[in-house]
């Protein structure tokens, strides 16, 4: 159940850091998870649902989403660090 929650959450927050960044005048569209991948990760897990893979899609989709939020928070971190530049990796 936990991991249910702490993927619906971490699914909400990838676009919401996403906008946000974007609001600031940066890039957010870095990170692993985007929202094509999420769609795979749970149209697999419903697929193989009847032998146990909704719940191994579970997990994975609550560790991509944070790993996703982090990795665009820290995009987002070292563009202000230089200087607000949008295109700098």
């Amino acid at each position: 159940m936990l991991f249910t929650i702490a993927a619906v959450a971490g699914s909400f927050l990838v676009p919401y850091v996403r906008a946000k960044a974007e609001a600031l005048g940066l890039r957010g569209d870095v990170g692993l998870g985007s929202r094509a991948e999420r769609v795979v990760v749970i149209t697999a897990g419903l697929v193989f649902a009847p032998w146990g893979g909704l719940q191994w899609a579970i997990y994975l989709l609550a560790a991509t989403a944070w790993f996703t939020v982090a990795q665009r928070i820290l995009h987002v971190r070292k563009q202000l660090i230089d200087g607000g530049n949008a295109h700098g990796n």
